[in-house]
């Protein structure tokens, strides 16, 4: 593993492989872009303070999204060029004041999916500027942590009630809405869930959740519009102290038909082999980890002491 690299950043990280390069926001919404072609000195090349936005996703190799949980406004920005942007406002009515808590663009098409926050999901239009109500109904919660299939099939959300459960829909383009096809129980108070779906296998993905004091992986898949549980795993216990208004969160990515996963201090392999999977701890560390990117076997972490990166394929068996 590298050295740590000292950076600026609150949770979100995104990376451009092509370029090289990070962008992070900061605890103090400065959108922050590193140049980390050489990993241990990684080099500011642009900063910008964005009002109170604190948020950022991906959008394509060229753009991205940022948006704030208590504003209505969704940026997509250049990556490039920050002044370069385009600017679309959820409406607001009875139901939804405003708020974006996540987005994500549907792959082949000009529908972004967004908003959530204060109840509502819309699917915006990019072509016309359009929104409509993602679903016929409401849901009586904070909705955040949107994750999209690769085949743009499925999606899904938490819908934090009383129970944190998370929410399974069929995304149908055409008549421009989304269906429920299930549910499952997770964890989004003081924990911040992550969800991937398999790059290999569009039906499947995993989810890390906390369940009491104990974080677990489970792999589930679609058939026929039902889901099936395919793996459970534990993970080591994460100790961190927060407050209603600081919660911590995992993150995983698709690595090489399996997955690869950042929970706590820990970062954790979990194979396929032989239609059987495998789960493999291959590092520990002293910082927690916040956001993690992939480039090639490269693996870019994002933690509370800053960027630090590890070689997949130098950890070895079951090495720490």
């Amino acid at each position: 593993m590298n050295d740590f690299c000292l950076v600026d950043f609150n949770k979100d990280l995104i990376y451009s492989s092509t370029r090289r390069e990070a962008i992070v926001i900061s605890a103090y919404s400065t959108l922050i872009k590193y140049d980390l072609s050489n990993p241990r000195k990684p080099v500011i090349i642009d900063q910008k303070v964005f009002k109170e936005y604190q948020r950022i996703r991906p959008f394509d190799d060229n753009r991205f999204f940022l948006f704030h949980e208590l504003k209505s406004e969704l940026f997509i920005l250049n990556w490039d060029d920050w002044d370069s942007f385009q600017c679309f406002e959820l409406p607001k009515d009875a139901y939804y004041d405003e708020g974006i808590a996540d987005a994500v663009h549907v792959k082949g098409s000009d529908i972004v999916v967004c908003g959530g926050s204060w109840n509502k999901i819309f699917l915006l239009n990019l072509t016309n500027g359009t929104v409509t109500d993602a679903y016929d109904k409401l849901y009586p919660a904070y909705v955040h942590s949107f994750s999209l299939a690769d085949n743009s099939q499925y999606i899904t959300h938490a819908n934090q009630d009383q129970f944190s459960e998370f929410v399974i829909s069929e995304i149908e383009p055409e008549r421009k809405t989304m269906r429920v096809i299930g549910k499952f129980m997770g964890d989004s108070r003081c924990h911040e869930d992550a969800i991937c779906f398999s790059s290999e296998r569009p039906n499947e993905f995993a989810h890390v959740y906390q369940a009491g004091s104990l974080p677990f992986v489970k792999i589930r898949k679609v058939v026929n519009n039902k889901l099936v549980k395919l793996y459970t795993g534990e993970l080591d216990k994460v100790d961190h102290s927060h407050d209603g208004h600081s919660s911590w969160k995992s993150s995983i990515l698709n690595y090489k038909g399996g997955y690869i996963i950042g929970n706590g201090r820990k970062v954790y392999r979990l194979h396929l082999i032989d239609n059987h999977f495998h789960l493999q701890k291959i590092v520990s560390m002293d910082s927690i980890i916040n956001a993690m990117a992939l480039d090639k076997q490269q693996l870019i972490l994002g933690t509370n002491q800053g960027i630090c990166f590890f070689d997949l394929e130098d950890s070895g068996e079951g090495g720490e």
